[in-house]
């Protein structure tokens, strides 16, 4: 469509759908992948987002080949596929922030065993994985972190 033929009357949200439409046959006659981010619209404290939650028309998920959508529950972050005209599989990919990299993976952090550290002078025997290390007094655990294997 030519944006300067069309009436006055037309707000932002032709504009995008415009847009839009560029964006879809640019993809469809050169054969390559567009990554088109919209943002959803304010939703209600914790709802999850659903293809219904994007700001502007439909047109946006309409067009799309897939839609994703990075959710949180409060606790942990994941993104959930939406839409997928590939092959149709929907579903969702838990996300995990490595502090390090500063960076989401779709793999969950290893975590060493917890650590019990005994207070500096207090009396501590080799014994049975306990021992001093850098003047410090540290025991060990057999123990493994059972924390986020709860299915909740």
């Amino acid at each position: 469509r030519d944006v300067k033929k069309m009436s006055s009357s037309f707000d932002k949200f032709d504009m995008q759908d415009i847009a839009i439409e560029k964006f879809r046959k640019f993809a469809t006659d050169y054969n390559v992948h567009v990554t088109l981010v919209v943002h959803p619209r304010k939703e209600d404290e914790g709802a999850k987002l659903g293809i219904s939650s994007f700001y502007g028309s439909a047109k946006a998920t309409q067009e799309a080949d897939t839609v994703l959508i990075l959710q949180s529950d409060g606790k942990r972050k994941f993104v959930d596929v939406k839409k997928n005209r590939f092959d149709g599989t929907l579903g969702h990919v838990p996300l995990y922030f490595e502090r390090k990299s500063g960076r989401y993976t779709e793999d969950a952090p290893a975590q060493a065993p917890p650590k019990t550290v005994v207070p500096n002078g207090v009396g501590v025997k080799t014994f049975n994985g306990v021992g001093h290390q850098k003047g410090r007094a540290v025991a060990s655990s057999n123990y493994g972190d059972i924390r986020g294997q709860h299915p909740l």
